[in-house]
């Protein structure tokens, strides 16, 4: 990787990538604290989904992006059951 000067710093991107990974890692930990709680919450939506429920998701500015990528994950999920 080039840096600002067109010199090399592989420190730098390592340094990035190092940030990343901690990042990821820590909202990982935080997901297993909360595996529980999630899973209830999972299963209490699914319950609610079958009966007819339904999700209204809303925001505004950023909340709105995050409104319209929960939807989209429920009408076209990331992850497939496949037989």
């Amino acid at each position: 990787m080039k840096g600002i000067d067109g010199a090399r710093s592989g420190s730098v991107a390592s340094s990035a990538v190092a940030d990343a990974f901690a990042r990821r890692r820590e909202a990982g930990l935080a997901l297993v604290e909360c595996a529980e709680a999630v899973t209830a919450t999972a299963a209490d939506m699914a319950a609610r989904f079958g009966a007819g429920g339904r999700l209204i998701a809303f925001g505004n500015g950023a909340g709105s992006t995050d409104a319209q990528h929960i939807a989209v994950e429920f009408i076209h999920p990331v992850i497939y059951h496949v037989l």
